[in-house]
């Protein structure tokens, strides 16, 4: 019986006993140590670059296919992937690989109404201003009124109501309009009442006095003063064509000349005066009997009507004038006399 112990594994003939060794090939010492019977222990083999790419890809293509089939399995059962989610440390990481054209947009977007609070505030500052203006210089003139009574109760001119009057409102008087001069007269005697001097306590008892007499004689236009502002351009119309209305041809022939004939401005006018009235007739206190407002705004109707029939009239002597060459001049003239 022979037994090999060279590199390769070599067996007897036939009957004979062989021992096969590992397939390594291995140095005279390793033969001297498997002779001695002296036992080995090997290394884990090192593993090989290439094979471990090979394994690699073999995982992955595994991966892969098993990604696919998850895919197709949620097609066919009608279910969508779950979302993942998102911290915000992902979140500020998403905003901050946004690109700098998309913030310029959104900044683009949010800008206009980052102005319009601006905008609101400034038009507030503005009607606070001029309110704020408004109120100084009533008070300047209820300062200078109550200034001027306070002279005339010295040099004793109070004794003639009319005296306070004038004070207050006409020519030489503070005010202008009706309705702020009975204001002021209000206000002053308010003013005076408080005071404990004898003098300026009958200055107070006499400006009332004095109101009273002003709203009485002046009723209508001091209230057409409080529904529309006092010296305003409505209230000084409002005065003139409803308040002393008479007749329908007067109210008429006031309202061409002031229009100058404008068919328009004319149509305008007489609808701001109707809606006056309207307003007039609901208020607390009417500027006149509202059975009296309805008749005059039945002659204003009368006036919008006569104003469309001249308008009808004038288009009609336009067209004979083209068609038969009259005058048309001396055709309204006589439309106008007649």
């Amino acid at each position: 019986m022979s037994i090999g112990v060279s590199g390769s594994s070599e067996s007897g003939p036939k009957g004979d006993f062989g021992v096969h060794q590992p397939r390594e090939k291995r140095g005279i010492l390793a033969g001297a140590i498997a002779g001695a019977n002296i036992p080995v222990v090997f290394a884990p083999k090192s593993t090989s670059p290439l094979n471990e790419a090979n394994k690699n890809a073999a995982i992955s293509g595994a991966k892969g296919k098993s990604h696919q089939r998850g895919i197709a399995s949620r097609k066919a059962h009608g279910v969508s992937k779950p979302k993942k989610s998102r911290g915000k440390s992902a979140a500020r990481s998403s905003r901050s690989k946004r690109g700098r054209a998309a913030q310029d947009i959104e900044e683009a977007e949010e800008a206009p109404e980052a102005h319009e609070p601006e905008e609101k505030n400034l038009a507030a500052i503005s009607e606070t201003g001029e309110s704020n203006n408004h109120e100084q210089e009533q008070q300047e003139k209820r300062e200078q009124l109550f200034s001027r009574l306070r002279l005339l109760a010295e040099e004793g001119g109070t004794s003639d109501l009319q005296n306070i009057i004038n004070v207050a409102w006409g020519k030489n008087g503070v005010y202008e309009d009706v309705t702020a001069a009975y204001d002021g007269l209000r206000a002053a005697q308010e003013h005076f009442g408080q005071s404990e001097e004898e003098l300026l306590k009958n200055l107070s008892i006499s400006t009332l006095a004095a109101g009273d007499i002003l709203y009485k004689e002046n009723g209508p236009d001091i209230r057409a003063g409080y529904l529309f502002g006092p010296g305003t351009t409505e209230t000084l119309s409002y005065r003139e064509y409803v308040l002393r209305f008479e007749k329908i041809s007067e109210t008429f022939q006031a309202l061409m000349e002031k229009t100058e004939g404008n068919s328009k401005q004319f149509a305008k006018e007489i609808d701001k005066l109707i809606k006056g009235i309207q307003i007039d007739m609901k208020a607390q206190e009417s500027t006149l009997d509202p059975s009296h407002l309805r008749q005059i705004m039945q002659g204003l109707f009368t006036v919008q009507i006569c104003s469309q029939l001249e308008k009808e009239c004038n288009l009609l002597l336009r067209d004979m004038h083209e068609f038969y060459g009259t005058n048309n001049s001396s055709s309204s003239s006589s439309i106008k006399n007649g």
